[in-house]
């Protein structure tokens, strides 16, 4: 069992990492300079990662909990409009890391961290029901809700990747106006 001070080394190092990707691609960061900016040896690094590969799972998750975590403070926007205007705030960042190596692994735990946040909202009590979106009234209407959520995240990763890769000219609200009306 990890002690509270191992936790917060762990989430120094994979917050460090995160903060790295604003300017540098994944491909390129080093387990050194994540060390040198975490200002933490290579030996401690390695106590709590395999390798870079093995962060960059940890990275997706961190990324996660910014997204969903504090969905609370977005009441009046729905979680793709607030993943939208999250990643719009996060350019680069994003660009830096799907552009690596690893961009289908970056990809497919990013479809996942959506797909369960969108079954979870479909599903969780909610105080205030008049900002209930239609997609959550039809993945808890449907008789495969896991596999809608695992379609219409899919979709949304690759509409998300198409716009940061070709630097499509679409505002967050042109895109969620987009995916609302077409898909």
């Amino acid at each position: 069992m990890e002690t509270s001070a191992q936790k917060r080394t762990v989430r120094h190092i994979i917050s460090t990492s995160y903060q790295l990707l604003e300017h540098h691609y994944f491909d390129s960061i080093t387990v050194q300079q994540i060390c040198q900016e975490a200002e933490i040896n290579r030996s401690t690094f390695y106590r709590y990662f395999e390798d870079k590969n093995d962060l960059l799972y940890h990275i997706m998750q961190y990324i996660g909990e910014l997204l969903f975590g504090t969905k609370h403070i977005h009441q009046k926007r729905n979680a793709i409009e607030s993943l939208f205007h999250y990643i719009d705030d996060h350019r680069s960042t994003f660009r830096h890391l799907l552009l690596s190596s690893k961009q289908e692994d970056v990809f497919r735990d990013f479809q996942q961290i959506i797909s369960n946040e969108m079954f979870e909202g479909a599903f969780a009590k909610t105080d205030c029901e008049e900002h209930e979106d239609e997609l959550a009234a039809h993945i808890r209407e449907s008789r495969f809700p896991h596999l809608i959520c695992d379609v219409k995240s899919m979709m949304l990763v690759e509409v998300l990747r198409q716009w940061l890769v070709h630097k499509y000219e679409f505002t967050p609200k042109e895109l969620i106006k987009f995916i609302e009306e077409e898909l």
